[in-house]
């Protein structure tokens, strides 16, 4: 035993101290960030959404029509921003129309809706030179 007891305690716990410090940071509890809550369509409020089409013969042109709202895709777009107002109902009408080359045989083509916010909604337009079909979809509007 040495004269000076509190000395070599000290002296022993100081190595453990500097080790427990960076211990302690890792272990502490960490706050938690939770998403933000998705919001339900709302009636009357304006929804951007992407529309993305897929084809598997090449197109000449596509148009989208939702409501007011136009997207024209020319034969090197796949992609496009679209904004469109959700009616009270929650129901909205997609009247696409595509035009193909004449030589191509009868094709498809995907329509990809996906709503900020909202359940996407696919369609598939088949056709041959030019189609028109109008799609009906609907999402849940709180009251």
């Amino acid at each position: 035993m040495t004269r000076f007891p509190l000395t070599s305690t000290t002296l022993v716990l100081l190595p453990l101290a500097a080790l427990a410090w960076p211990l302690i940071e890792v272990v502490k509890p960490v706050e938690m960030t939770r998403d933000p809550i998705v919001e339900p369509a709302v009636v009357g409020t304006t929804k951007r959404a992407d529309i993305t089409l897929r084809a598997a013969h090449p197109y000449s042109s596509v148009e989208v029509t939702i409501g007011n709202s136009v997207c024209k895709f020319s034969a090197d777009e796949d992609y496009r921003e679209i904004f469109f107002t959700i009616p009270e109902s929650g129901k909205i009408t997609i009247k696409v129309s595509a035009i193909w080359p004449k030589d191509i045989p009868e094709t498809a083509l995907l329509i990809s809706l996906e709503p900020d916010h909202l359940l996407s909604r696919s369609f598939t337009l088949w056709g041959t030179a030019k189609a028109t079909q109008e799609f009906n979809c609907q999402w849940k509007v709180p009251k």
